[in-house]
């Protein structure tokens, strides 16, 4: 079942998002079931909102991957708010249903 994502994460900045990022290298290699990856800024926290092809694929990236990558900076931050729900409907023109 295809779900959303919602991940608040206090203290992170652009940079430190940046360097997760070129760690884990999400983009030259796409986790498997990520269907849709956003990412904003706002009141000193990062917001993260991501549509999965399920949450066991959203965990294994989690545990496999992301957090490796945020092992290998200095990541003061404490670990954020998730809240993961069944997706009731996702539209996107690029997203098959």
């Amino acid at each position: 079942m295809r779900i959303i994502m919602k991940m608040k994460w206090n203290d992170v900045t652009p940079e430190k998002y940046e360097e997760v990022k070129k760690h884990v290298q999400w983009e030259a290699n796409p986790p498997k079931g990520l269907l849709l990856h956003s990412v904003g800024f706002s009141n000193g926290a990062m917001h993260i909102t991501d549509i999965w092809e399920s949450e066991e694929e959203f965990e294994d990236f989690t545990h496999n991957r992301m957090m490796i990558g945020v092992s290998k900076i200095n990541f003061n931050a404490i670990l954020p708010e998730i809240e993961v729900f069944p997706a009731h409907e996702i539209y996107s023109p690029l997203i098959p249903k």
